[in-house]
């Protein structure tokens, strides 16, 4: 049998209802917006000066360092967004902004390799003095990735060139002496914990295709523990449960309403499902819940569906007291989550929901 094999990002085309949407949310609006923030364009918001670090430690112009400590990070991780688009889709003029910051960056590197704006500025006396809290190394590790991704989606070897320079130079500092080796070791039991998050509802396990069950389970993780083959496939998959939860008695305005969670994802009530007036929804969280599948959301969803009452309008818009239950109708209230709201048009939307 053809073993798998990873497929290069270069080539690739991504076309799906969900995914597609969100990469062209990515080119389009957040990587110009973040470009726009790292210039410090954006009005009422906090400076980030982070570009103009690397030209204060380029010597292109005068000042101190803003920010804090990673906040080369930042021009960083927008270069591995570029570089990652880049792949997809050669833009000319995304192109043109990312060689212009590579440019300022590699003029800011120091001659032995060294990078990074807070110490070149403020403190180069102090390099690598503080590693557990001055994030070099996470820096270091953010130029890296951007800089593969760049140079794998551009073939251009500048920001390739200077990333190397940076990690010869961290090799030369922490490596390769012989006290940073373990020879001659035997391969020993390992464990491995594996994070089962509150929401689900239970789990199956997989290692190399056999089903197995965790050695132990203690505070939240499934624990394996052996001697693991130099390529091991492990496979976790969680069952997610549509359900109805209730808060705290000490949250008093909850009191008397519930939320529908499946998995991870909180959903909610929205006008363009159910109607207005949400708070004149009661739904019974004993009649259960039926998912069914709604491709009119973006990307396309499962939605809940429950039973429910409403309470119809008054006859007599002057009552203001009546029986109870003398003006409501059985119905069938539907949910879809939470991060989808408010894409079908301005209307009312609800959490919380009373209950039945």
């Amino acid at each position: 049998m053809e073993a798998f094999r990873l497929l290069e990002k270069q080539g690739c085309t991504i076309r799906d209802s969900f995914w597609s949407r969100y990469i062209s949310l990515v080119k389009n609006t957040v990587i110009p917006y973040q470009w726009d923030i790292l210039n410090d364009r954006i009005p009422d918001s906090e400076p980030s000066h982070a570009i103009d670090n690397f030209r204060v430690a380029a010597g292109d112009m005068e000042g101190r360092f803003y920010g804090q400590v990673f906040q080369d990070s930042d021009v960083s991780k927008w270069l591995e967004a570029v570089g990652n688009v880049l792949m997809l889709e050669r833009d000319k003029e995304l192109e043109e902004k990312a060689d212009s910051v590579i440019d300022i960056i590699a003029r800011a590197q120091q001659p032995d390799g060294y990078l990074d704006t807070y110490f070149i500025i403020e403190e180069p006396d102090k390099r690598w003095t503080n590693v557990l809290e001055c994030h070099e190394l996470y820096c270091a590790g953010h130029f890296i990735e951007g800089a593969v991704a760049y140079y794998l989606a551009t073939g251009k070897e500048k920001v390739y060139n200077v990333a190397k320079k940076l990690a010869d130079h961290i090799d030369g500092v922490f490596g390769p002496e012989e006290r940073w080796r373990r020879m001659g070791y035997t391969r020993a039991p390992l464990g491995l914990a594996l994070r089962i998050p509150g929401w689900s509802r239970g789990y199956s396990l997989r290692v190399n295709g056999e089903t197995v069950s965790a050695d132990r389970e203690e505070k939240g993780f499934a624990c394996l523990m052996r001697s693991w083959p130099e390529e091991t496939e492990i496979t976790l998959k969680f069952r997610m449960e549509a359900r109805f939860i209730k808060a705290s008695q000490n949250v008093r305005y909850n009191a008397g309403r519930a939320a529908i969670v499946r998995g991870p994802l909180v959903y909610c009530l929205e006008e363009a499902d159910n109607g207005a007036y949400l708070d004149q929804i009661a739904v019974d969280p004993k009649g259960g819940l039926a998912e069914e599948a709604d491709l009119s959301m973006p990307g396309g969803c499962i939605a809940l569906k429950a039973r429910g009452v409403r309470e119809l309008a008054q006859t007599d818009a002057d009552t203001l007291y009546m029986p109870y239950g003398s003006y409501e109708e059985a119905v069938t209230v539907k949910a879809v989550p939470y991060f989808l709201r408010n894409n079908r048009g301005r209307g009312e939307m609800q959490v919380w929901m009373r209950i039945k």
